[in-house]
């Protein structure tokens, strides 16, 4: 179901009026064919984090003001970590006592007007629909497609469609005038046939677990392997000396009473607690176990990628290991903004970038890791200024364990361009977010410091990138920030 998911460019406030006045017209002109809904009214409801199997970038999250006080999400900016194959979803495998025409119904929370819609699906009826609505910042219920269903079994994807958003409970029933509000009681939890997984493992983390950081395109600009990818992985944006909570979610499948236990396990820089195996254990008919991990990276952590595992025992005995990509991102001095001259963009010079050493003009300041995003982004808007029309710069040093080339891994929010020691290495001049951005370009790094400068214009909204340097072969590389400081010379 993976190549269903696409991603969507932001609408129009009238596209969204239009698309729900078109569904409320389809619902009113429903007749369906005599004998298709049951004379007793069918209702299927189940909590969302109930999903027999979640991917990244969904996941199963801790929701104030959600049924239980959990839902899944795809949390806002995590659109730049989706995956291409399959960028999230969540399954679940229902049973219809009766043939119907039934009606679908979600209980979510949009974070915003770029933030107010899912893809789904509901086979065999429905191959692929989608939800929008125009309530935010609030639980509400927002109806979907009507599906005919015949008794027995079904199955339910939801999946990403745009970041920000929250689904906490779901609704089918023949009833047509059913407008629910509020939280409902469920009546079940979903279940797989016996052929299925027991147990899925799943991960979130108050950074944000990432999913598959697979970037849609490969630019080249000189010979390289063209399959090279970023690899199916999960990562965890840490702070030196800031704690990060990872939770890692057990879905009971069988509903069998089951134990096991949980570990997660690492080489880097820092404390964790539990630091030893924590045991879970399930009853007889309960679906979900949390077990929690509390991250404590030290202040001199190398400012790099970090490797860890969460090792799972099942209750066959069977050993899921689960691999994160620790990412500490890297330390980044900021210029002073200028004005952005609209036309010209990006080609617009400017002595910074103009200069032998770009630290020697202008005024520099350290972005603080509160500018630092969950999920690894600058935030150019926190770490310079909040005005529209803007440009500025960014710069940091790089070491790599040894010279020779690499993958310069980015995503921006609006155009930027990047120089490596002086060398102009990528430019994006489009003004799309950064989840549709993301972009591989080789380059070469020398032994030593390697000075990376980054020109990011803005023109409104959000204002952001990332920058990774990744192996040739797109695995998490060794190479390490260093700890740059603004120059303490007055500017020329």
């Amino acid at each position: 179901m993976g190549k269903m998911w696409k991603p969507m460019k932001p609408r129009r406030p009238g596209f969204i009026a239009f698309c729900a006045f078109f569904t409320a017209l389809r619902m009113a002109a429903a007749d369906p064919a005599p004998g298709a809904t049951p004379a007793k009214p069918q209702v299927v409801c189940f909590e969302a984090e109930y999903a027999n199997e979640v991917t990244p970038i969904v996941h199963v999250v801790r929701a104030k003001g959600a049924s239980g006080g959990m839902a899944i999400s795809v949390p806002e900016g995590a659109g730049c970590r989706r995956g291409v194959n399959d960028p999230g979803h969540a399954t679940y495998h229902l049973t219809i006592a009766a043939d119907g025409l039934y009606y679908t119904w979600f209980r979510v929370w949009w974070q915003g007007t770029c933030s107010n819609s899912l893809f789904g699906s509901l086979t065999p009826a429905l191959p692929r629909f989608s939800v929008m609505g125009n309530v935010f910042k609030k639980w509400h219920w927002v109806h979907g497609p009507m599906a005919k269903l015949k008794a027995g079994h079904a199955e339910m994807e939801i999946g990403y469609r745009e970041d920000g958003i929250w689904v906490d409970q779901v609704l089918l029933t023949t009833q047509p005038g059913a407008n629910p509000d509020g939280i409902l009681h469920p009546n079940t939890i979903p279940t797989p046939p016996p052929d299925r997984n027991e147990m899925t493992v799943s991960l979130s983390s108050t950074a944000v677990a990432c999913g598959s950081l697979t970037a849609p395109r490969l630019r080249v600009t000189s010979h390289i392997d063209r399959t090279a990818s970023i690899p199916d992985e999960e990562s965890v944006v840490l702070i030196p000396g800031q704690r990060t909570n990872l939770t890692v979610w057990l879905r009971n499948n069988r509903l069998a009473p089951a134990s096991g236990s949980v570990a997660f396990l690492t080489q880097a820089k820092m404390a964790v607690e539990p630091a030893s195996s924590v045991p879970y254990r399930l009853e007889k008919g309960e679906p979900l176990a949390a077990v929690d991990f509390r991250l404590l990276p030290r202040k001199d952590i190398a400012r790099r990628s970090h490797r860890a595992i969460v090792r799972a025992v099942l209750p066959s005995g069977k050993v899921e290991a689960r691999r994160l990509n620790l990412l500490c991102p890297f330390r980044w001095l900021c210029s002073e903004a200028h004005p952005l001259d609209p036309a010209r963009g990006l080609d617009a010079p400017h002595p910074i970038e103009q200069a032998a050493n770009p630290l020697d003009v202008g005024t520099w300041h350290v972005a603080s890791d509160s500018c630092i995003t969950p999920i690894g982004l600058l935030n150019m808007r926190k770490a310079v200024t909040k005005k529209d029309y803007v440009v500025a710069y960014a710069y940091t040093e790089v070491r790599p364990p040894r010279p020779g080339s690499y993958l310069l891994y980015t995503g921006n929010d609006d155009m930027i361009k990047v120089w490596i020691n002086g060398k102009e290495v990528y430019r994006e001049d489009s003004e799309q977010p950064t989840s549709a951005t993301r972009a591989l370009t080789p380059i070469k790094l020398v032994e030593g410091r390697n000075r990376i400068l980054v020109k990011s214009c803005q023109k409104r909204n959000f204002w952001e990138f990332f920058l990774e340097i990744r192996n040739a072969d797109g695995s998490p590389s060794a190479v390490e920030g260093c700890n740059v400081q603004p120059p303490s010379r007055p500017p020329k």
